[in-house]
């Protein structure tokens, strides 16, 4: 509807300037539905807590329990089954706080809209809107559907939300190209944005699921959440465990039955115990646990985790796709360059809403202020009626962001608004002179001033003077072509380096509040400011942290090229692209469309910078990336982020100025909006990797242990070393908690390193030989002292060794915390370094004595009490497993892990 004349669309619709009737609304109504969204997910709490049971090694541990039950095993179905439960409430209390972005999505459309019917204007709930309705709106007013102007009265839009655009928009009334974009589409209002300026009217053209934000809610609903990074790894785990486990007793099971001639029924038991007891119950807990206190440290980072597998996944991440504003920058349009109309020029210093800060020459010395510029400052106070107030600790701008920059710099010069001079008459920014202005009386002005602030080739055009400092006055002379070029070639200077430019000037007026209209037209011109919204201070350093990881950094804006290439320019996002690939350095959304499928996709790979998307381009620049093996992580902050945040592996939504509707899509919320906060967040998450390998290969590694024993033990004809019982108690005392205290590990230097490659799994061909060699050499001590102090003979005998094995499999695991706790080398410093792992050494080490000798304890779990000094012996005869590891770390892995 945007590209013909707004006859045509009335046509079309079969509407007219009268508004629809009674009988027609109810006709549409019934043909294309009420003006909401449809909100298809529902999150609801007994789906939530079932999908807790997906996981395969859940899976497993389900069987496991049921076949103890059945088996009569009653208490290691007890515990296996109070395990699943703490699992599963984990996960589901994480996932239920999450709501679904479709609800934030329906509450953004307002409630009431104003409407022309039967001839009448009324108000209606916005629900009743239909194509073909007679709309009116103002400033302040939410839009409750797509609208195509009809008439406009200097409106500004702010559509940053739907956009992207940082600033308010003008709009007009004329047809625009068929193929523009929707923040090209000047004639159009669309849903979820409102009004900043001015007042239309404007015909329904779109409802529902039909508007821009209806299409964003149908490919929220259609992107189909990929499969998380890992998700993927812990279930290849799982099935890795499993297999292992299975295998090994299925083995278990013929060499009893066809090898040694045991019972069916008596190899059966002993093998399904075996596998109860060798599958790592405490595993899924763990690995919970660890994203949990992943999640922890990283609200330190003022990163909020609402998905827990994002904790891990962010450390995987190999592309960051960020908006600008906000983000980047700190969303707070801030002037930073000053010509005067004697040509001079000065640097503002100070960010932001704060009036903190000095005019400096463009040497950055300290200048007085002269007439001029003080002049050039009461314009930027007076020309607006914009108002900066405090609110929460934080400075709230009522008005426009460019009018706010220009009172804050006339702040940081002393100047405040006050009862000395009045104001006559405000007059709103007109689009089509694109001149905002106000009225003021002054004592030195009684009879008035016209203050204005614009777009300089406007104001100059209007201006018929320039002003210039005589004797510490301000005087004024004719403007000369010559010099209105001059500021011209400044402005496209300042365009040029993402500057925008807002230029200054006055009239003395003979005010009339009878007849308060002023011809916009013989100013004298006084100067320029130039503004932009600032680069966050952090965020060049961390753009290199993150280059340095061997993360690609990709910024995707609403905002226009010039300012997009300047601001990546300043924060190092503009590489060298291969000449060969023929690619700019910077691609708008009109610009990509017109590329074939083949170049797309080259540009996408190899371009950073990317300004004026969609959000279906945003949706499928994600997907690209993604199926070029990367893991993305999107940053945003708007309803048209919605899509892509959904789809990347990692959403991150920002939490000041963020859109409910960002946020409730994300995996991520910054709290303080703040890119360098997605740098800190990325290390965190690729020490939790660390921590989930640390706490898996202990875990796996001790219960491979524990079955291979068995089946040794069964091979040569020996009675079981280990009771499941008894295992089972090894898996309670050592293997959680203890699983836990790894996963508090913090290291160093990881923002060193590049990603980990995509494929990489947890349990893995580097890693693989080491455990398998420490399950070996558990293995061996446990069964060397159960052969050693077992006498067939002696029937007591039995006992007795079984307790050895069973201390000695005990402290192999304990010793086996500090095997585990570096993964990297074979130092031994800093061994003790980790209270955490510390006080899990010592607490475990107690509840292994206590099985031992607490007697009602040692007699369920079939053990007896050893001397001390045969304990100790023991004890230290297991420490061989952590001394045996760390010389194989020290050949094998080194500085190569």
């Amino acid at each position: 509807m945007h590209h013909i004349s707004i006859d045509q669309v009335l046509d079309q619709l079969s509407a007219s300037v009268n508004g629809l009737d009674k009988s027609e609304v109810q006709k549409r109504l019934s043909k294309y539905g009420l003006n909401s969204l449809n909100m298809d997910k529902k999150v609801i709490w007994w789906q939530v807590l079932l999908h807790q049971f997906t996981n395969f090694l859940v899976g497993l541990l389900i069987f496991a329990a049921l076949v103890s039950f059945f088996s009569g095993h009653l208490a290691d179905s007890i515990i296996i089954t109070v395990i699943l439960i703490i699992n599963a409430l984990i996960g589901f209390i994480q996932e239920y706080r999450a709501e679904k972005s479709m609800e934030a999505l329906k509450q953004i459309i307002p409630s009431k809209a104003k409407v022309l019917r039967d001839g009448k204007i009324t108000m209606i709930a916005s629900s009743k809107l239909v194509p073909g309705d007679i709309i009116f709106f103002e400033q302040g007013n939410f839009i409750s559907a797509d609208c195509r102007l009809a008439e406009n009265n200097n409106l500004r839009m702010n559509e940053s939300s739907l956009t992207g655009e940082s600033v308010p928009v003008d709009k007009y009334l004329g047809p625009v190209d068929i193929d523009a974009s929707v923040a090209e589409r000047s004639n159009m209002v669309f849903t979820g944005s409102f009004v900043a300026s001015g007042e239309a009217k404007a015909v329904v053209v779109a409802t529902s699921d039909k508007t821009e934000l209806g299409q964003i809610a149908t490919n929220v609903r259609n992107v189909k959440d990929p499969v998380s990074k890992f998700k993927q790894e812990t279930n290849h785990l799982s099935l890795q465990v499993g297999v292992v486990t299975i295998i090994l007793s299925l083995i278990l099971f013929l060499l009893g039955y066809f090898y040694l001639s045991y019972e069916a029924y008596e190899i059966a038991m002993i093998s399904i115990a075996m596998l109860v007891s060798a599958i790592p119950e405490g595993l899924p807990a763990v690995l919970a646990v660890v994203l949990a206190i992943g999640a922890q440290r990283m609200a330190g980072q003022q990163v909020i985790i609402r998905s827990l597998p994002a904790t891990e996944t962010l450390g995987a991440v190999t592309t960051i796709c960020t908006d600008k504003t906000g983000t980047l920058t700190e969303n707070k349009m801030t002037v930073e360059r000053l010509i005067l109309s004697d040509k001079s020029e000065y640097k503002v210093t100070g960010r932001g809403w704060e009036s903190t800060g000095e005019v400096l020459d463009v040497d950055g010395n300290r200048i007085e202020v002269n007439a001029l510029l003080k002049k050039l400052a009461k314009i930027a106070l007076w020309s607006n009626s914009t108002i900066l107030q405090a609110k929460n600790d934080q400075i709230e701008v009522i008005g426009e962001p460019t009018e706010a920059a220009l009172v804050v710099f006339a702040k940081k010069l002393g100047l405040e608004r006050n009862s000395l001079i009045q104001q006559l008459h405000s007059y709103p920014f007109d689009s089509q002179t694109k001149i905002r202005a106000m009225a003021i009386r002054t004592e030195t002005s009684p009879a008035g001033v016209l203050m204005i602030a614009g777009a300089p080739e406007e104001v100059l055009k209007r201006s018929v003077k320039i002003a210039f400092e005589n004797d510490g006055e301000v005087d004024s002379k004719t403007i000369s072509e010559e010099e209105i070029q001059y500021f011209l070639d400044k402005v496209s200077l300042y365009s040029s380096q993402g500057l925008r430019t807002v230029a200054m000037g006055f009239k003395n007026i003979n005010f009339s509040s009878d007849n308060p209209d002023q011809d916009i037209t013989e100013f004298t011109f006084v100067g320029i400011a130039g503004m932009q919204d600032p680069v966050r201070e952090e965020v060049s350093e961390s753009i290199r942290k993150a280059h340095s990881a061997g993360i690609r950094v990709v910024m995707m804006t609403g905002d226009h090229k010039k300012t997009a290439f300047s601001i990546a320019s300043q924060i190092g996002l503009v590489q060298e692209i291969p000449k060969d690939l023929e690619i700019n350095t910077v691609y708008t959304q009109t610009e990509l469309d017109k590329l074939d499928d083949v170049k797309f996709i080259q540009v996408v790979l190899h371009c950073n910078v990317f300004a004026r998307l969609n959000p279906t381009t945003k949706l499928k620049i994600t997907k690209i990336l993604q199926q070029n093996r990367q893991i993305v992580a999107m940053t945003g902050d708007g309803v048209n982020d919605a899509p892509a945040l959904s789809q990347a592996d990692v959403g991150i939504a920002m939490g000041k100025v963020g859109t409910d509707v960002a946020r409730k899509s994300a995996d991520i919320i910054l709290i303080d909006d703040n890119f360098a906060s997605i740098v800190s967040a990325v290390e965190q998450g690729r020490i939790v990797f660390e921590n989930i390998k640390r706490s898996a290969y202990y875990l796996v590694g001790t219960n491979i242990a524990e079955i291979i024993t068995v089946i040794i033990a069964i091979i040569i004809g020996l009675p079981i070393p280990l009771t499941a019982i008894q295992i089972l108690w090894v898996n309670l005392v050592t293997d959680g908690v203890n699983g836990i205290a790894l996963s508090t590990e913090v290291e160093e230097g990881t923002m060193e390193k590049p990603p980990r490659p995509i494929d990489e799994k947890i349990l893995n061909k580097k890693s693989l030989p080491f455990v398998i060699l420490i399950s070996i050499v558990m293995s061996i001590l446990v069964f060397g002292v159960f052969v050693f102090e077992y006498d067939s003979s002696n029937e007591a005998s039995l006992a007795t060794a079984r307790t050895m094995a069973f201390l000695v499999i005990c402290f192999c695991e304990l010793f086996n915390l500090y095997g585990f706790k570096n993964l990297k080398n074979a130092s031994l410093k800093g061994l003790f370094n980790n209270n955490y792992v510390n006080v899990a050494f010592v607490f475990s080490s107690l509840m292994v004595l206590l099985g031992l000798y607490f007697a009602p304890l040692a007699s369920v779990l079939g053990l007896v009490a050893l001397p001390f000094w045969q304990a100790g012996t023991l004890i230290t005869l297991s420490s061989a497993v952590f001394w045996v590891g760390l010389v194989y770390k020290h050949f094998y892995f080194g500085k190569k892990y």
